[in-house]
């Protein structure tokens, strides 16, 4: 069959395909646990991948630039808006970042147990007796990116292929001449090794190995094994979404009360208040922007932390992110007493 390497035959209890001699990989980092054994195959760069770090870094330098240039203005439409573009950008210059340093992480192992994904943090492991069929990538023609767009030069995400149903990409090239497929437990696995052919070699070395070893190998499932350092560990958690979004569409509730009630009000207004009610201090509208000023320092203060500290104290980290939205629900309150 064409593009065949090595598949597993159920009814003979068997494995056919072509002889490929064993191939020594280029290791280049230490095993992925302690006493155990590895060998990391890395995939092949890719110009948009290469891109995404300095794009990264070019959104969050414009976020900073707009958020700088909004306190420039008073308040109003104008400064709103370019409070609101300085958060849009630092949110997809975060996203863009992650992904760059994701994709710099990407590697495939062949460890001890099984194949092993690296990405986003996790482990991705596929025992090798779930290994049905190692292929080349010829048979991917014309399904070779996944079917949701993503950015150029990262392709991870499913897809679907007529022939071989449905796929997980976590590959860097879109061309079948760098892309190893395996197939697992009813899907293939879309891979691109910078050695597709050593990488192709060497997995079925290591599965050979395997039944050898055990020829009536149990039932085998992929696992993951859960990202374990900062700020991977976050982005599975559900608290840290929950609580930094409504901390940060708070404050921008609190800015936009400010910008928009600004030209209403008078040339001092109160700013506090004694325990009988009265007023005790009086200021300039432009005072207020001090509130949510302070907002934006606290939630940046504890979503950081909370990062740094999840790996550890997950209770903690959650404690400090829905401390951060019950600040910025406090501020949308003052902001709205002081402006009436």
């Amino acid at each position: 069959m064409e593009g065949v390497l090595w598949r597993h035959d159920p009814r003979r209890g068997a494995h056919t395909g072509v002889h490929l001699a064993p191939v020594t990989p280029a290791v280049v980092q230490d095993p992925p646990g302690p006493g155990a054994t590895a060998d990391v195959w890395l995939p092949r760069r890719s110009h948009g991948g290469e891109a995404a770090l300095w794009v990264g870094i070019g959104l969050s330098v414009l976020a900073v630039a707009a958020g700088l240039l909004s306190a420039t203005f008073a308040p109003g439409a104008s400064m709103f808006g370019l409070a609101l573009t300085a958060l849009l950008l630092a949110v997809a210059g975060a996203a863009v970042l992650l992904w760059a340093l994701s994709y710099r992480q990407l590697a495939y192992l062949l460890g001890p147990l099984g194949l092993e994904i690296a990405w986003l943090g996790e482990r991705f492991v596929i025992p090798y007796g779930a290994v049905e069929g190692i292929y080349t990538g010829q048979r991917l023609v014309g399904h070779a990116t996944p079917s949701r767009p993503g950015w150029p030069g990262i392709f991870v995400g499913r897809g679907r292929a007529p022939s071989l149903g449905r796929l997980q990409f976590y590959a860097t090239s879109r061309d079948p001449a760098d892309l190893a497929l395996v197939a697992v437990d009813g899907a293939v696995l879309v891979l691109s090794a910078r050695d597709p052919q050593g990488f192709r070699a060497a997995l079925i070395e290591r599965v050979r190995q395997h039944d050898e070893l055990a020829p009536t190998p149990p039932a085998a499932r992929r696992f993951v094994l859960p990202a374990s350092g900062a700020p991977w560990s976050t982005l599975r958690d559900r608290w840290f979404g929950w609580a930094i979004g409504a901390a940060t569409l708070l404050l921008v509730a609190a800015v936009a009360v400010v910008a928009f009630r600004y030209v209403d009000l008078p040339d001092l207004i109160p700013l506090r208040f004694d325990a009988a009610g009265r007023p005790n201090l009086l200021g300039p509208p432009t005072d207020l922007l001090k509130l949510p000023s302070g907002g934006l320092l606290v939630l940046l203060a504890n979503l950081a932390s909370g990062v740094w500290l999840h790996p550890r104290e997950q209770v903690l980290a959650r404690m400090l992110w829905v401390g951060a939205a019950l600040v910025q629900a406090n501020l949308l309150i003052a902001v709205v007493r002081l402006v009436q």
